[in-house]
C-alpha cells in the first residue's frame, strides 16, 4: 500500500507515509509497536471506509477537534495517533496537541508510556528547533508543561525511556529559558530521591544544562546526592 501511494519501496524500520487522506491508514497499519498497530483487517476496512467517505480534514484540524471534544480517553488516543503520524507539523503539536489537559496527558503516560514518550519527544524537538513566529511566552509554556507532565510520570515509573526524554527536556527548556516552567522543574529536581534522582543527574550531564538549573536552584536543599553533585560544581 505504501508503495502504491508513494512510489517508494518500504524498508524495514524506516517510516514511509504518503500525503493525503490515506496517510493515517498507512500509519495505523505499520506502526512499529504491535500493541499500537491496527488490530485486524476488519478494523482496517472500517478505517478505510471512514477515510474515503468522510470529507477529509487536515491533521491539525483533526487534533483541534479532538482536543475541543473534551479530551476523553478515546479522544486523547486519537489525537496522539494523528500527531505521531504527522510529526513534521509544528503547529499541530505546539498550538493544538499541547492544549490537552494535564491530567489527560498524565493518564496517557501511565497507560501507554511508549506513545507518551514519542509524542513528548516530538513536542520538544519542535520547541528546540522550530520557528516560533508570533507565538508568545504563554503559548510556549503549554508545550513545555505538556512534555514535563509526561516526563514526571515516566521518571516516577522509572521507565526505560525516561532518561532520554529528560535529556531532551533539559536541552529544550534551557534553550527557551521559560521561567514559569523552570520554577516547576527546579522544585521537582531538588525533591527527587536517590532512586529517581540518579536518572535526572545523568540527564543533566548529557544535556549540558547544569549551569542553567544550578543558578535557579541557588542554595536550596537538594535531596539526591547525584543531582547535588551536578548542580553544585
Amino acid at each position: 500500500m505504501a508503495w502504491l501511494l508513494t512510489g517508494d519501496w518500504p524498508q524495514q524500520n524506516q517510516e514511509l507515509l504518503p500525503a493525503g487522506r490515506l496517510r493515517g491508514l498507512v500509519y495505523e497499519t505499520t506502526v512499529p509497536n504491535a500493541a499500537r498497530r491496527i488490530a485486524s483487517v476488519g478494523d482496517m476496512e472500517d478505517l478505510l471506509d471512514r477515510l474515503l467517505q468522510e470529507p477529509p480534514a487536515t491533521p491539525r484540524r483533526q487534533v483541534h477537534e479532538l482536543v475541543e471534544g473534551g479530551a476523553g480517553r478515546d479522544d486523547v488516543i486519537a489525537a496522539v495517533g494523528v500527531a505521531l503520524a504527522n510529526q513534521d507539523d509544528d503547529g499541530l503539536f505546539i498550538d493544538e496537541l499541547a492544549r490537552l489537559p494535564r491530567d489527560a496527558i498524565a493518564k496517557l503516560a501511565r497507560r501507554d508510556p511508549d506513545a507518551a514518550h514519542d509524542v513528548a519527544l516530538a513536542m520538544l524537538r519542535h520547541l528546540d528547533r522550530g520557528p516560533f513566529g508570533a507565538r508568545d511566552f504563554r503559548q510556549l509554556h503549554e508545550p513545555l508543561a505538556f512534555a514535563f507532565t509526561i516526563l514526571h510520570e515516566l521518571v516516577d515509573r522509572r521507565d526505560r525511556t525516561a532518561e532520554d526524554l529528560a535529556t531532551e527536556f533539559f536541552r529544550a527548556e534551557s534553550s527557551w529559558n521559560q521561567w514559569r516552567q523552570m520554577n516547576v522543574t527546579v522544585s521537582w529536581l531538588v525533591g527527587l530521591d536517590d532512586t529517581r534522582g540518579g536518572l535526572g543527574a545523568r540527564a543533566l550531564l548529557r544535556s549540558g544544562a547544569e549551569a542553567y538549573y544550578a543558578k535557579a536552584v541557588g542554595k536550596r536543599r537538594i535531596a539526591c546526592e547525584a543531582i547535588g553533585r551536578e548542580l553544585r560544581q
